[in-house]
C-alpha cells in the first residue's frame, strides 16, 4: 500500500493509502492516464468511461485537455516503475492552484 491523493471535480482532496493495483476498484472502472506530474513522479489517473450518464469535468492546463469522468487518483513510481508514497503535501499545494485557476476556466458537458 502506498500514499495516494483522490480528488474530486470540486477539488475535494482525500488522502487514500492504497496498492496502484487496486486504483481501477477505487473509481469504479477502467482506467486511463490523464496526465504527469514529472518534477513528483506522479502520474493522473481517471475513470475511461461515464456511469449512469454522469458529465466529465476538464482542467485544460493540468490534464491534456482529457475528459475527467468521477474523480482523478494521483501516484507516485520510482525510477524502475515501483510504486512509492506520493508527496502529498507539496502535491496537496498544487491542486489548491488548480481549484483557484478553475475559477474562471472550470468546464462541464
Amino acid at each position: 500500500m502506498v500514499l495516494c491523493l483522490q480528488v474530486t471535480s470540486k477539488y475535494n482532496i482525500y488522502q487514500i493509502d492504497i496498492d496502484q493495483s487496486q486504483i481501477s476498484n477505487q473509481l469504479n472502472g477502467q482506467i486511463t492516464f490523464i496526465g504527469v506530474l514529472p518534477q513528483h513522479n506522479a502520474f493522473i489517473v481517471c475513470r475511461k468511461s461515464p456511469i449512469n450518464n454522469e458529465k466529465y469535468w476538464t482542467n485544460h492546463h493540468f490534464f491534456e485537455n482529457s475528459k475527467v469522468y468521477g474523480d482523478i487518483i494521483i501516484f507516485a513510481s520510482d525510477d524502475e516503475g515501483e510504486q512509492i508514497d506520493l508527496d502529498v503535501d507539496s502535491l496537496k499545494n498544487i491542486i489548491y492552484l488548480w481549484s483557484t485557476e478553475q475559477s474562471s476556466q472550470f468546464s462541464t458537458s
